[in-house]
C-alpha cells in the first residue's frame, strides 16, 4: 500500500489538525455565548462534509475500494455479526424510551444541544448522519487503513481514539477520558469486524434517544393540558 500525499494530508487533519482546533477552542479563556444552535449544526455539517469531500477525491483517485475503508458488500461474517449486534443495540436504547411511561425530566433532555424549530430538526438530523457515517469513516476506517500497515494495528487504534477523543474538545477530565474510551470501543469494533456499516447505525442512533424521550414528553404534556 503506497500513501500518497494527500493520504498524510488528511491524516495529518484528523490525528493532528482538528483536534487541537477543537481543543483550543472549548479552552479558549473569557465567556463566549454559545453560537446559535441551527449556525453550529450548519459548521459540523460543513467540516464532516468538507473532510469526506477530500476522502472521496482521495479514494477515487487512487482507484481503491470501498471494502478497505470498512463498507463491504455484502458485508463479511464480521459485520453480519456487528449488524445483529447493532440491532440489539438500537432496541435496547429505543424500546424502553418508546415503552416506558414519559418522565417530566425528560422536557429538558438535552437542551442546549436538541433543536426546537422545523429548519433546526432538519439540519439537526441531516448533521446525525453525518457525524455518525463521516466520523467513522475518517476516523475508524480511513485512519485505521492508513496508520496500520505503518506503525501497526494496536498503536493505530489507539493513535485514532486518542486523536477522536481530543476532537470533543475538553469540559472535564471525566468527559474527555470518556471521549476516548469511547472512541476506542468503536475502534476495536472496528478492528475485529472489519466493518463500519453496523458501527455507522449505532453512531447514528445514539444521539437520538433524547430527542425522542423530549418528543414523547412534550407529547404527553400537550394531551394533559388539552
Amino acid at each position: 500500500m503506497h500513501l500518497t500525499a494527500l493520504d498524510l494530508v488528511l491524516a495529518a487533519i484528523l490525528l493532528l489538525a482538528f483536534p487541537a482546533w477543537q481543543l483550543w477552542r472549548s479552552l479558549r479563556t473569557g465567556e463566549r455565548p454559545r453560537p446559535a444552535k441551527l449556525r453550529g449544526y450548519l459548521r459540523t455539517s460543513a467540516i464532516i462534509s468538507v473532510l469526506l469531500a477530500m476522502l472521496a477525491a482521495i479514494w477515487i483517485a487512487g482507484g481503491r475500494s470501498l471494502a478497505s475503508l470498512g463498507l463491504d458488500i455484502p458485508p463479511s461474517t464480521g459485520g453480519l455479526i456487528g449488524l445483529a449486534i447493532a440491532a440489539a443495540i438500537v432496541a435496547a436504547l429505543f424500546v424502553p424510551t418508546l415503552l416506558m411511561k414519559p418522565r417530566k425530566e425528560w422536557l429538558t433532555l438535552g437542551a442546549e444541544i436538541l433543536p426546537d424549530t422545523p429548519a433546526e430538526r432538519a439540519v439537526f438530523a441531516l448533521m446525525t448522519l453525518l457525524i455518525g457515517a463521516g466520523w467513522e469513516l475518517l476516523y475508524r476506517g480511513f485512519l485505521l487503513w492508513a496508520l496500520g500497515p505503518a506503525v501497526g494495528l494496536p498503536f493505530s487504534i489507539v493513535a485514532a481514539a486518542v486523536a477522536y477523543g481530543l476532537a470533543h474538545g475538553y469540559k472535564s477530565q471525566g468527559q474527555l477520558a470518556g471521549s476516548i474510551a469511547a472512541a476506542l470501543v468503536f475502534c476495536i469494533a472496528y478492528a475485529l469486524t472489519g466493518s463500519l456499516w453496523w458501527l455507522m447505525i449505532v453512531h447514528i442512533a445514539m444521539p437520538m434517544v433524547m430527542p425522542v424521550a423530549r418528543w414523547r414528553a412534550r407529547r404527553a404534556e400537550a394531551q394533559l393540558t388539552s
